[in-house]
């Protein structure tokens, strides 16, 4: 299983980009156009709504190896939700 894995990261990074995120560097908002899939290869990241008063909701956290936000690209829709760093990754 690591193999395929391995194999897949090596191909994803020929065309891709490794940025260091920060703690609580925001990837993306939600209703932010979904222009990017990004993969979590480490660090904790949370994915949260804002509720109608402002207040955010935590509606799950993403741990590696994840995708991040790729049911929206795929789509070709808005991101449903916020995703954030919480700790450096």
């Amino acid at each position: 299983m690591m193999e395929i894995i391995n194999e897949f990261l090596d191909k994803a990074k020929t065309i891709g980009n490794i940025k260091i995120f920060e703690k609580n560097e925001v990837i993306f908002r939600e209703n932010d156009n979904s222009i990017n899939v990004y993969i979590l290869l480490e660090g904790l990241v949370s994915l949260h709504k804002l509720r109608f008063d402002g207040k955010e909701i935590v509606v799950n956290y993403l741990l590696p190896i994840s995708f991040v936000g790729e049911y929206c690209n795929f789509l070709n829709i808005p991101y449903n939700v916020s995703a954030r760093f919480e700790t450096k990754g």
